[in-house]
């Protein structure tokens, strides 16, 4: 507990400050004034914290002048907790449904970490459960400030069920909208022992090319991961064309022309994927795919390759099992998250495009 002194830069919060209240708190330079009574009943950490003995001098929680201390919690943390404590059922679904209020979800991302800080796993879970079906949704983004406090919450994953499932691809749809910046990510990630989406930042630093890292203060370590993984993501890139795609595919009566012509559709949509994508991995393999599928439609034809076959108004380019050569590739084009995770993990040395382990890396 601490006194604080007479010329404290402390303020009254303008809504958590009840005149009837009985216990005054305090976090960075807020004071709260609420009832111990709710705190009892929404934590048993409260109800310790309340229940330890007070020594001679005034006691504390009592007066503005020596409140109880909320050591590392930030005053929005705290009002956001007590939103969630005072808050009627209709107030909350109000102001979860006003759509102009960009903020609410940073709230709920307060009372996650506070609750589960204070042992209110109940309430935890409903405000991450809440924040999850917001994320879930195709079109949603996240401020900076609410993208580091769901970072943040990485450290309790074993608490919040379900995080990372949810957290991630909305966590890579916010940076890849440019709401947040790769660096601010990295530094978030890093912090939170958040490696896989570390990893993710790495890759999009090398997406945006190495004129970027310029204006970011990179240490010594993180450009030489960067570098590194810049190379490896070439090398995997480069060994696309020359994979084995005829591996899995399935004897058929076209078989001579599946041995001859696949692998030239194969080679000259990665040709023109590779020449389109840069080093996006993930946007390479969509075009590589997009591209065998306008092959496969009759929309592209490849020089070299025979014309549609069987004949008739059904008949597909080149042989009448494309579609589990189409197949096949698209089992190679979900491999690309790995694949990226991989390129910029901390611990792998320079890749070869044509070593066993690359090769490996694209095997389904």
């Amino acid at each position: 507990m601490a006194s604080l002194t007479a010329d404290s830069a402390v303020v009254r919060d303008p809504v958590y400050y009840e005149d009837d209240g009985n216990v005054i708190l305090v976090a960075e330079s807020t004071l709260f004034k609420v009832h111990k009574s709710r705190l009892r009943k929404m934590s048993a950490v409260f109800a310790d914290l309340l229940a330890l003995p007070q020594g001679d001098a005034a006691v504390d929680g009592q007066t503005d002048e020596c409140p109880i201390v909320l050591a590392g919690d930030t005053s929005e943390q705290v009002r956001s907790l007590f939103w969630a404590l005072y808050s009627r059922p209709d107030e909350v679904v109000a102001y979860l449904g006003d759509t102009d209020n960009n903020g609410r979800w940073l709230r709920l991302l307060h009372v996650v970490e506070l609750a589960h800080k204070y042992d209110c796993m109940a309430l935890a879970q409903w405000a991450l459960n809440t924040v999850a079906a917001h994320c879930r949704t195709a079109d949603s983004l996240g401020s900076t400030e609410a993208i580091i406090a769901l970072i943040n919450l990485h450290r309790h994953r074993d608490q919040l069920p379900g995080l990372i499932e949810w957290a991630e691809p909305f966590l890579h749809r916010t940076t890849a909208a440019n709401n947040v910046s790769y660096f601010t990510l990295l530094r978030a990630a890093e912090l939170s022992q958040w490696d896989d989406l570390a990893r993710h930042a790495y890759y999009r630093f090398v997406c945006g090319g190495a004129s970027s890292w310029t204006s970011f203060r990179l240490t010594a370590s993180e450009k030489l991961r960067l570098l590194t993984g810049s190379y490896n993501v070439t090398e995997v890139l480069a060994a696309l064309p020359s994979l084995d795609m005829m591996a899995t595919h399935l004897p058929c009566s076209s078989a001579p022309y599946c041995t001859s012509d696949w692998p030239l559709i194969w080679r000259e949509c990665c040709s023109r994927s590779l020449s389109q994508g840069g080093k996006d991995v993930l946007a390479v393999l969509q075009q590589l795919y997009s591209l065998l599928e306008a092959v496969g439609a009759g929309k592209l034809v490849i020089s070299g390759v025979r014309p549609r076959f069987p004949s008739g108004p059904s008949a597909v380019p080149v042989h009448n099992c494309y579609a589990r050569s189409l197949g096949a590739a698209k089992e190679v084009a979900d491999l690309g998250s790995k694949v990226v995770q991989r390129c910029f993990d901390e611990e792998l040395d320079c890749l070869s495009a044509n070593s066993p382990e690359v090769k490996a890396l694209w095997t389904p």
